[in-house]
């Protein structure tokens, strides 16, 4: 046979989605849902046509299998063609009788061909979480419940992080238990990962998108409490099981609700568990509000400052509460734990009671104890028979709900809590599902399902993802697999992608790019949108022959940050984590503070600083402002020009601050008040600073040698403390004395020096330095890492493609 063993499972992978998908089809057909059906039946030709490919490459598989190609074949041209004539009858049919069992013939058939799985081999099952172990992530009884239940079922568990991932020795240094001892180890890659608070795919981290491609992951992402009911109800199946709701964005829509529905439940879309939970009831122009055992009665001013604190700046929906209630007024609902098993398919592993008091409406999560039966407390609220009957369909509705839950979501989900709740009526209702449920008291038994399908996936090398690990969640983002671009060939040459935004493809790229090509150096531009981070490619945007063409490129060897974008807010700094960034910045980068506080610490460089200050009271700064007379006041990290603050003193008790071009007078209390409500905002600094001085603007960056060079240095003119520094063209004969230009250099050098002990990476420094009548050299303002870029384009884009070569790990060859 000339299948490897993953092109055969991954052969049976498919033809059992095949499978899943014929049975979805006839559901959708059955439905007269036309345009879903033509989907559907699209991807199973796909599946199709790539398992017989496969085949037809095996000479023994195509002779012992041919004639199911003939009869799947002919099926499928039958289904079409009833498909185009829209006799959903006839299809119906064709799929009940014909189609499907023929699907399942061809895979038992299939199956006798290859070689049968030790069901005894050992697998090697990954628990990981990107940054934190899940050892330190998940309560102690599921981690002992995991260990101990791999172990009767013949795995190994290990557990990790995207930290402890070695990618390119495809070797990962997990946590594991030897005799209930945590140790550190090395390990290949597992055979299975189960990955716990599963993300979508903008949220993963490189490491984790890199290993979906090698291996199997057990968990996805599915629709939260507004996304699941829309997704429900456009499907038009349990539909009628969602209590009605409306997501607020606005005070009224609450308003509003509250006059067709006098209960009501406003709670998170996203997470809760009886967290931040509100049940509210209208009396007239009155409401009562409780939140877990807390009731007030509010006028409507109050209700309204509520819905204003805490609702409209979330993420909130407002739903019909549902009356539910024991015999002994208690309110209850049951809690359905689903998980698919070692075959794939979906079980009940624990269905449970819940109730809460019988002075709230609110159930109580169960954190101690020992779990209720559902058939035993249905008897005691129904009767017998009325509770057997309850107890039979509220599992069998747990078990469709699951199954179509996850036929919307690619059949990719693997566990779910499903919240049901039987009203007065004996009508069924779902408050929601979430793919994190409580299994404090069921521990054990989650477990061997959680070990049983690792080893099922493992074992089939199955694949799965659904809408939330979809490429097209990354709005607006490249792809390559769509683009007809042509590739850049590298040639072993060092490469260096310039990141900025897309209106940054300016002056300087332009002379960057030349720099580059005359060093025999690749360099392209690209913005956030140009990555491919499934593929892990780049639509560079490169500069031949005085213009700018776009073309398809591997991630660069160095790159140089112009975006400039806080972390936190792009992950595009984490995609490219192995990649050096030779002007990177964190936030040290951007503390001022800090940055003075380092500086002082050198005997060197501490008399050539300003005296400053760090804002804890507004006593200091007062004391401090009389005692130097004019002062600046920033924000400690990071600062902004509308933050920046220029105090003087005036007379006496007379003071001005001036923010940008707004002057203000205060005496000294008015003044104090001012501070204080600035220190509410955040950690300020401030440092003295005349306004008779002279000031220089040097930029200093590093060169081939990894060596600091100072390659401009220019006067600023201070017109006045309202308006904007200025660049003067020409230079001030006082400033470009020799005596001026030999102790600004000194000091520059110095600066940089101590910085580069505190600063990594650190090539680029902007230094702001006063002057006075007397020749003294004051420090007043560093930037790091954030180069005024259009002073010099030539000389800095010079320097910046010298340093890449000198901090790439081919830049040797490359200079010799």
């Amino acid at each position: 046979m000339n299948l490897s063993e993953n092109d055969q499972k991954q052969i049976i992978n498919i033809i059992d989605t095949m499978i899943e998908a014929s049975e979805h089809f006839l559901d959708l057909v059955k439905e007269k849902k036309y345009t879903e059906s033509i989907y559907i039946f699209s991807s199973i030709i796909e599946g199709f046509t790539a398992v017989q490919k496969m085949i037809n490459n095996d000479k023994d598989l195509k002779t012992n299998l041919g004639t199911y190609e003939v009869k799947i074949t002919n099926n499928i041209k039958h289904i079409s063609t009833n498909l185009e004539n829209n006799n959903l009858l006839k299809i119906t049919e064709n799929l009940q009788f014909a189609f499907i069992p023929l699907l399942k013939k061809w895979k038992r058939s299939v199956l006798e061909q290859f070689p049968q799985p030790d069901e005894q081999e050992e697998i090697l099952i990954g628990v990981y979480e990107n940054t934190r172990n899940p050892i330190d992530a998940y309560p102690q009884k599921r981690i002992e419940a995991l260990v101990t239940q791999a172990e009767k079922q013949n795995s190994k568990i290990i557990f990790f992080t995207s930290e402890d991932v070695n990618l390119k020795d495809k070797v990962i240094n997990a946590d594991y238990f030897d005799d209930s001892q945590r140790k550190k180890g090395q390990f290949e890659l597992p055979d299975v990962i189960h990955n716990i608070f599963p993300k979508t795919i903008y949220h993963q981290s490189r490491t984790e998108r890199k290993l979906r491609k090698q291996i199997p992951f057990t968990s996805f992402v599915f629709g939260d409490k507004f996304l699941l009911p829309k997704k429900l109800v456009e499907s038009g199946k349990y539909a009628e099981l969602l209590a009605p709701f409306k997501v607020i964005d606005q005070e009224y829509i609450v308003h509003e609700f509250l006059k067709t529905e006098d209960k009501a439940v406003i709670k998170p879309i996203r997470g809760a568990r009886g967290e931040n939970i509100y049940f509210v009831q209208k009396k007239g122009d009155r409401y009562r509000v409780t939140e877990r055992k807390n009731t007030v009665i509010l006028n409507k001013e109050k209700f309204s400052e509520l819905l204003n604190e805490k609702v409209l700046p979330n993420n909130y929906m407002v739903q019909k509460y549902i009356n539910a209630r024991t015999k002994n007024d208690e309110p209850f609902d049951f809690r359905a734990h689903m998980q698919k098993n070692g075959d794939g398919k979906w079980q009940i592993t624990k269905i449970y009671p819940r109730t809460g008091s019988s002075d709230s409406i609110q159930i109580e999560l169960i954190k101690s104890g020992k779990l209720r039966e559902t058939e035993e407390f249905l008897i005691g609220e129904f009767g017998e028979k009325e509770g057997k009957s309850l107890d039979k369909r509220m599992k069998n509705l747990a078990m469709d709900l699951s199954f179509h839950i996850d036929k919307l979501h690619g059949l990719s989900i693997d566990e779910m809590g499903l919240d049901i709740v039987i009203d007065v009526n004996k009508r069924f209702w779902i408050h929601e599902a979430n793919i994190g449920p409580q299994t404090f008291a069921h521990e054990e038994e989650r477990a061997v399902n959680v070990i049983a399908y690792s080893r099922y996936l493992a074992k089939n090398r199955i694949f799965h993802t659904n809408q939330f690990n979809d490429r097209s969640l990354l709005k607006n983002q490249f792809d390559s697999s769509k683009s007809e671009l042509e590739y850049q060939t590298n040639e072993g040459k060092l490469s260096i992608g310039m990141l900025g935004k897309p209106n940054q493809i300016d002056d300087f790229a332009e002379t960057a790019a030349t720099a580059a090509n005359s060093e025999n150096v690749d360099f392209y531009f690209f913005s956030p949108n140009d990555v491919d981070y499934e593929e892990m490619l780049i639509r560079g945007h490169f500069y031949d022959n005085n213009e700018w063409n776009e073309k398809i490129a591997q991630y660069p060897d160095v790159i140089y940050d112009r975006l400039k974008i806080s972390k936190k807010k792009n992950n595009i700094y984490e995609e490219f984590e192995d990649i050096p960034i030779i002007n990177e910045i964190t936030e040290d980068h951007l503390n001022k503070l800090g940055i003075f506080n380092n500086l002082s610490d050198s005997l060197e460089i501490k008399n050539e600083l300003p005296a400053f200050l760090r804002i804890i009271k507004a006593k200091d700064l007062l004391d401090f402002i009389d005692f130097n007379e004019m002062v600046i006041v920033k924000p400690s990290t990071n600062p902004k020009r509308e933050k920046t603050y220029y105090i003087e003193k005036v007379k006496g008790y007379e003071y001005r601050v001036i923010n940008q071009k707004e002057e203000k007078s205060y005496n000294k209390l008015t003044l104090e008040h001012f501070i204080k409500d600035l220190i509410k905002e955040g950690e300020f600094f401030a440092y003295n600073e005349s306004i008779d001085d002279q000031f220089i603007k040097g930029q200093m960056i590093k060169d081939i040698n990894g060596e600091w060079n100072l390659i401009n240095k220019l006067p600023i003119k201070v017109e006045s403390l309202t308006n904007d520094v200025d660049d003067s063209t020409k230079l001030d004969k006082f400033i470009n004395s020799k005596q001026v230009v030999d102790k600004f250099k000194t000091l520059s050098l110095s600066t940089v020096k101590v910085l580069d002990s505190y600063y990594e990476p650190l090539c680029e420094v902007e230094l702001y330095l006063s002057i006075d009548h007397n020749m003294k050299i004051k420090i007043q303002e560093l930037i790091l890492n954030q180069l005024d870029v259009s002073v010099d384009t030539h000389k800095i884009s010079k320097h910046i493609i010298e340093y890449a070569k000198h901090i790439n790990s081919k830049s040797a060859s490359l200079i010799e």
